[in-house]
């Protein structure tokens, strides 16, 4: 997995461990309650720590690209001692014991980074697990307790699965309802010509054109006007009258008026 920089919309506070954390221990805890017959499961940011420089005994499992479990023996046995209620005793265990401690512990640490991967790919996915760790250069380290044993599981968490964690739990957008076209372009203005007609000069004509002169149409007044409304023409046809107040049009087919 390649190093990966949070998602550039997402707040400035958005990859901080304090958003994190709460969905992390939220996880922690329903795996708790699920495995362990005593001494439930915390979580702390691991600060200052020297992994993986020391987990030369520790067996890596992962869910890919999202986590990733280092289980060392002493891990084992505290997950097995909780889940079965009772104190493990790793340096007296015979191999038959110590085998059966590494598969309830490894069944255990199985099923919390399914829950992890759940909470970055999503409710229903079915995340496998394997024993190749995930990037240790674009990950936070976190402290897992099981009950009395401080910091006894390591936790590799993806920068990735972070945000990605983070943005399933954002709220939804608002929806947002689009009024009708046609009720926001009745409030749009438009320009309403009037063609009144036409006629051919020379140009010598147009040059001794004056004030007064009278030019003649290809209409008669009494012909319908055709209307031009943003420069197309129109298929409202007008009659114009002439009153002290200004002149009128008046459309047809219809009775309204517009001045």
């Amino acid at each position: 997995m390649t190093s990966a920089a949070p998602k550039a919309w997402l707040p400035p506070d958005a990859h901080a461990r304090e958003r994190v954390q709460p969905l992390l221990e939220r996880a922690l805890e329903e795996w708790s309650e699920h495995w362990f017959a005593c001494g439930g499961a915390s979580l702390d940011p691991a600060f200052q720590d020297d992994w993986p420089g020391r987990s030369a005994d520790a067996g890596w499992q992962s869910c890919p690209e999202v986590a990733s479990l280092a289980l060392t023996p002493a891990a084992e046995a505290a997950i097995a001692g909780s889940m079965i209620g009772t104190n493990v005793p790793l340096g007296s265990m015979q191999s038959e014991d110590r085998n059966l401690v590494h598969h309830l512990a490894r069944a255990c640490a199985d099923d919390l980074l399914d829950r992890l991967g759940r909470l970055a790919l999503g409710a229903n996915a079915e995340p496998p697990c394997e024993g190749v760790p995930v990037n240790f250069d674009a990950c936070s380290w976190w402290d897992v307790s099981v009950g009395a044993r401080k910091g006894i599981l390591k936790l590799a968490l993806s920068e990735e699965a972070e945000v990605q964690m983070i943005k399933r739990r954002l709220p939804s957008p608002s929806k947002i309802t689009l009024g009708s076209a046609t009720r926001g372009l009745a409030r749009q203005q438009v320009e309403i010509e009037a063609d009144l007609g036409r006629c051919g000069v020379s140009l010598a004509e147009l040059e001794g054109l004056a004030i007064g002169d009278v030019l003649v149409l290809d209409t008669s007044p009494a012909d319908p006007l055709a209307l031009l409304i943003g420069s197309e023409r129109s298929p409202l046809r007008a009659s114009l009258e002439v009153r002290e107040d200004g002149p009128l049009l008046i459309l047809s087919p219809g009775n309204h008026a517009h001045a």
